[in-house]
């Protein structure tokens, strides 16, 4: 009985094997090479090439324009430096069955300059580049763009049909003019920012050697907040990764209009051009006051003698007397005064710590306060203490010392959008024109 059974199922078996029905008309192989041709056939077939966008594991972002040809070669430009930008460059390139249709440049180009493992090349880590790829793999494909994402690094890349303007500037150099416009309007027009038809201040600027823009901005709350958002060159100007939407403010493109020689966005069909200050942009009606969050959030004014041209000149004289103090009257130690930190490890007390230089040495010359907001919402500081290094620099340091201890001490929000930082505009009671900036941190340095 045993037996027949066995047999029987053997027999039912084979049946199943023979009634299956394939799934699919063509091999496995035959339609991944469909599908190779078909991505194939669509990077070749863009009749005026492509823009494409990548944004790099490190920062920033980066614009290409790339024209595929069915010989395998393709053209490309990129906003990368200006020489790519001006000339054009050959390379080849193929689409492969990897473990998923993949295109591949390969051989060296102007989009390995980003993941070139020598920091020479991109500034990026030794050994790392800018963590960007030259192998993509194809993700999504629609009528009006193809996006791909890079097979180690995992770099987003999108790929955009170019008219055939775009084409045409593009190989005559357009980017480069776009990257020298920026550099020519940005340096000669500082703290740059843009107002809306409510009168509220939105400081933005771009950092070309990380490539990233930064905006500030007030939340519905009144509270600062800044955005650091990768952005590359385009035809028309500068173009941020992705849409910018804040309360008020909404664009992903900055323009230049070459007759008012400026640049503008498009807000709710509304053209704003930027304007620029001579000095950084305050929040005066930023909630909380600044003084009321040091401690909680925010740990930390960093003052960097490196940008003392923005502080006033009475500071920066005050500054000055200290430091050729310490190396007068402390010579014997061969000392050079150097930052300023303030430390807020909480609401009531504060650390204000004077950094000296012995060769490559640094010390800390740490006096301590209790701290107090005033009743006109000044900053109050109660000597109770100091350190060694600073019982041994006291004298020499007074000028310094007197300027935070002699009187409240106003402190108010400013954006620094050169360096894309929050900074603290401190200056006493009695001389609102006797002030400093310092760099706002949320943690202790």
């Amino acid at each position: 009985m045993a037996l027949y059974l066995i047999a029987a199922l053997m027999l039912f078996s084979v049946s199943c094997r023979n009634e299956y029905e394939p799934v699919f008309d063509e091999p496995a192989n035959e339609r991944v090479e469909a599908v190779v041709d078909e991505y194939r056939n669509r990077l070749i077939n863009a009749s005026d090439g492509w823009k494409a966008f990548i944004y790099p594991g490190s920062e920033g972002g980066y614009m290409f324009f790339f024209e595929f040809n069915a010989d395998g070669t393709v053209t490309m430009v990129s906003d990368f430096n200006d020489s790519t930008a001006e000339q054009p460059m050959d390379g080849t390139f193929a689409v492969k069955a990897l473990q998923r249709p993949t295109l591949v440049f390969d051989t060296y180009s102007y989009i390995h300059l980003l993941s070139d493992p020598d920091g020479i090349v991109n500034n990026g880590p030794v050994g790392q580049g800018l963590e960007s790829d030259f192998e993509f793999a194809f993700t999504h494909a629609s009528a009006d763009s193809v996006t791909l994402e890079g097979i180690k690094n995992n770099t987003p890349i999108t790929f955009v049909p170019a008219s055939a303007a775009e084409r045409e500037g593009f190989l005559a150099g357009t980017i480069k003019d776009s990257r020298n416009t920026a550099s020519v309007y940005f340096a000669a027009n500082s703290n740059p920012f843009l107002t809306t038809s409510g009168n509220t201040v939105f400081p933005v600027g771009i950092n070309d050697a990380t490539k990233i823009l930064t905006l500030f901005y007030l939340d519905e709350d009144l509270g600062i907040q800044k955005l650091n958002l990768p952005f590359s060159y385009s035809a028309g100007g500068i173009l941020v990764q992705k849409n910018i939407s804040v309360p008020g403010l909404s664009f992903q493109e900055m323009l230049y209009d070459a007759n008012q020689e400026n640049y503008y966005v498009i807000n709710n069909d509304q053209k704003l051009f930027l304007q620029h200050s001579s000095s950084f942009i305050s929040f005066p009606q930023a909630l909380p006051p600044l003084v009321q969050v040091l401690g909680t959030q925010y740990k930390t004014i960093f003052i960097d003698p490196a940008l003392s041209s923005n502080n006033s000149a009475a500071f920066n004289s005050i500054y000055d007397e200290a430091a050729q103090k310490v190396e007068v009257e402390m010579a014997a130690y061969d000392l050079t005064l150097g930052e300023v930190i303030l430390t807020f490890e909480s609401p009531g007390s504060a650390i204000i710590s004077y950094i000296v230089y012995q060769n490559n040495n640094d010390f800390a010359c740490n006096f301590y306060y209790d701290i107090a907001v005033t009743q006109a919402g000044r900053l109050d500081f109660s000597f109770t203490g100091m350190n060694e290094n600073a019982e041994l620099a006291r004298n020499s340091l007074l000028p310094l010392v007197n300027y935070f201890e002699n009187e409240p001490l106003t402190m108010e929000y400013y954006a620094d959008t050169n360096v894309g930082e929050l900074l603290a505009g401190v200056s006493p009671q009695s001389e609102e024109d006797n002030y400093f900036y310092g760099i706002l941190l949320e943690e202790t340095f």
